[in-house]
């Protein structure tokens, strides 16, 4: 057995490199089926393009297009997390419903207008007026 030639002094992931790959899983796991794991409820899994978002609530035709609101900005970071300048979190989304699922924004939900705009949604599903726009070089 696989298990038997392992010494007792070294980690798994010392044994072989891709100990944690299909084929090793094979190895160790005999009588299973190599199936790809069942779809999650709700659609595929995704991520948000990591950058700088900027919020803003709708001006008037007579002032300003976007009224600034610097507590609602969030910075995108890797694996689905995110920051502010109350603290981080994490968000779960998919197809384009973003759910946060921690931190200062916990239990707000957006959803994804175009890869670089949010938009906030009511408790009842409708479309807010906050919209977060991420930064790039031709609108900081």
């Amino acid at each position: 057995m696989l298990a038997a030639k392992i010494s007792k002094s070294r980690a798994l992931s010392v044994m072989r490199r891709g100990w944690q790959s299909w084929s090793v899983a094979a190895l160790l796991l005999p009588g299973m089926a190599m199936a790809a794991p069942p779809p999650v409820p709700g659609g595929t899994l995704a991520t948000l393009t990591i950058g700088r978002y900027v919020c803003e609530l709708p001006g008037d035709a007579m002032g300003e297009s976007g009224i600034h609101q610097p507590d609602e900005d969030l910075e995108v970071l890797h694996a689905s997390t995110y920051l502010t300048s109350h603290g981080r979190g994490t968000y779960l989304m998919w197809r384009t419903h973003v759910e946060i699922t921690s931190g200062p924004k916990k239990g707000q939900v957006f959803r994804q207008v175009t890869p670089n705009m949010l938009r906030r949604l009511n408790a009842d599903g409708s479309e807010g007026k906050l919209r977060c726009i991420r930064e790039v070089l031709n609108n900081r």
